[in-house]
């Protein structure tokens, strides 16, 4: 990782919040590095750590005691058709209709507000014991919501 790279120049110049994503090959070294070339006084909200270790890898690779959660989406207040699902019903072959997106597809509008509702509804039945073991099953109560959603932006539910 090249903490002199001019993708991190930029970020650290940047008084925006900033997320970062952390792949199976970071290191915890690499991370704390760059979080403190990002953030050196470690400010609240400056940095929203973005894991994107996949399913199977992420209890491996974090560090102990690590909770993740969180759902990371990408989305837009566009009514696109880039993500088959949700309550409009939108099929594989709506997609050409309003593809607009020239990298990750996003939900629309109409979809994001559905899946926010999910997760929030699924947040609600857990229990204590639950919150350790959410993973699988958030993701097949939204996954109907979202058979196309990419991953690669934050928002807090």
């Amino acid at each position: 990782m090249a903490l002199d790279g001019a993708h991190v120049e930029f970020a650290a110049s940047i008084r925006n919040p900033i997320g970062l994503k952390i792949g199976p090959d970071a290191t915890p070294d690499g991370w704390r590095a760059l979080i403190r070339r990002l953030s050196p006084d470690g400010e609240p909200g400056r940095l929203t750590l973005i894991t994107r270790l996949g399913a199977s890898e992420i209890r491996t690779l974090l560090p102990a005691g690590t909770q993740p959660s969180g759902i990371h989406i990408e989305f837009t207040g566009d009514n696109v058709t880039e993500c088959v699902g949700g309550s409009h019903e939108i099929n594989a072959e709506d997609l050409d209709q309003r593809y607009e997106t020239a990298c990750d597809p996003r939900l629309s509008r109409g979809q994001a507000l559905d899946l926010a509702f999910t997760v929030a509804e699924f947040h609600r039945s857990l229990t204590h014991d639950d919150c350790y073991n959410w993973q699988p099953a958030v993701l097949r109560a939204i996954s109907p919501v979202t058979a196309s959603a990419s991953s690669t932006s934050s928002v807090v539910l």
